[in-house]
């Protein structure tokens, strides 16, 4: 991860944590983050719900 990816993630923390109080997800729900870039969203769902169904599409082919 390159350092521009770094500091981004530093400054979305607690954005991340927003979202997932508003979405509220729930454990078997299927989540679909359109334009997820690397997909920290959905990483940071995923370490708070175990069995929860992610999607993630982005324009990119290659993130990394």
């Amino acid at each position: 991860m390159g350092l521009f990816s770094e500091l981004l993630n530093l400054i979305l923390r607690e954005y991340r944590k927003e979202i997932f109080q508003v979405i509220s997800p729930k454990e078997g729900d299927k989540i679909l983050d359109i334009g997820c870039g690397d997909g920290n969203q959905l990483f940071y769902i995923k370490k708070k719900l175990k069995r929860v169904f992610l999607f993630g599409i982005d324009l990119k082919k290659k993130q990394f």
